[in-house]
């Protein structure tokens, strides 16, 4: 497997910090595309979602556990 076939992965981000951030701005850099970025809210996700060109989504957690999503695009 070479770069050029690696590249063809999809990314997704947990996060929207400045870890994730700074991954998600190299690897675009890089030439990866990075599909969504996660965040525990949904600004956050956007704003970030917004700099790399990816759809933002935020879930929360509710008891039972029942994952509740917001996709934003």
């Amino acid at each position: 497997m070479n770069m050029n076939d690696i590249k063809q992965f999809k990314v997704v981000l947990l996060g929207a910090g400045n870890l994730a951030t700074s991954l998600g701005l190299a690897l675009v850099k890089s030439g990866f595309s990075v599909e969504q970025v996660y965040s525990r809210t949904l600004e956050a996700a956007q704003t970030l979602a917004n700099v790399l060109n990816a759809s933002a989504v935020s879930c929360s957690m509710s008891f039972p556990i029942r994952p509740m999503c917001i996709s934003w695009r």
